[in-house]
């Protein structure tokens, strides 16, 4: 209804929600904090119906697939395609802190230019803290 444009909102909002606010046990379904988040918004609230409607699940698989098949599909989410559309894609990056500010532009930075190296594969290490938002 409302584009591309607005899920970057859409997700940042529903992420302080459930997870900066710890507002996800005060609903007792995640669509009756998406219908506040997007009230929070100035959005429909019925809007919310939609994360149940099947009609989105062929275009959602569809990308997953196309998704995996730029990157293998051994990996998790989230899968990054970094210079779209022909650009390498790539799982990650997770982190468990996002920076800010200059660092999440240097960080950007040198995670893009790994990307481009058709050579790279992997790199890995277990999670070493908590994610803290």
């Amino acid at each position: 209804t409302h584009g591309v444009g607005a899920v970057h909102a859409l997700y940042t909002a529903y992420g302080n929600t459930i997870h900066v606010d710890q507002m996800g046990e005060v609903y007792d379904t995640n669509n009756k904090a998406i219908a506040f988040t997007l009230q929070e918004l100035g959005h429909d609230p019925a809007l919310a119906e939609q994360a149940d409607n099947d009609g989105w699940d062929t275009s959602i698989r569809a990308s997953t697939e196309l998704a995996l098949t730029r990157t293998g599909k051994d990996v998790g989410t989230p899968i990054i395609t970094y210079a779209p559309p022909d650009g390498p894609s790539l799982f990650g990056p997770v982190l468990s802190a996002a920076p800010k500010g200059e660092a999440a532009g240097e960080m950007w930075d040198h995670v893009s230019f790994i990307a481009r190296n058709p050579d790279f594969a992997e790199l890995k290490r277990a999670i070493r803290s908590n994610p803290r938002f």
